[in-house]
């Protein structure tokens, strides 16, 4: 039986929407991923994150080390500590990644709808973050983001 690959989308973003409480609409995954990330830390009673060119940098180099090893892990790129504290100086970090999705609201709504990732993008003690992605040479695109406070 083939996928419907609408129904199931349209059932991802009503599991999604159940995800948060509130005022939360899964809506806003279509829009920047500064927006989809701060509306659900508003949502849980959290400010918002400052997109932060630095760790911007940080998320790429890791989203470039997947896509060229076609590989999605967190060591792709080398230890996370090396990777970041260049760019960012801070006691809190925190990366989430993800493969395959094919824009920005699927990164974001697959980290929402896992709860480790979930977490690190409602941490308290985070102030900052960036996300980049890269294509492989295959063209499936790799996303990276990089959280710290």
């Amino acid at each position: 039986m083939p996928i419907n690959r609408r129904a199931l989308i349209a059932t991802s973003l009503f599991a999604l929407a159940g995800c948060s409480t509130g005022r939360f609409d899964a809506n806003l995954l279509t829009l920047s991923g500064d927006q989809a990330v701060n509306e659900l830390r508003r949502d849980a009673g959290l400010s918002s994150l400052r997109r932060d060119s630095g760790l911007v940098r940080a998320a790429q180099r890791q989203a470039d080390a997947m896509a060229s090893k076609e590989t999605m892990s967190h060591a792709a790129g080398g230890p996370f500590a090396e990777r970041v504290r260049p760019y960012y100086r801070g006691q809190y970090y925190a990366e989430n990644i993800a493969a395959g999705q094919s824009n920005l609201g699927r990164a974001v709504a697959s980290w929402i709808q896992s709860p480790p990732h979930r977490r690190n993008m409602l941490d308290k003690h985070m102030q900052a973050y960036g996300i980049a992605s890269a294509k492989s040479q295959s063209g499936k695109l790799y996303w990276a983001m990089v959280l710290a406070g």
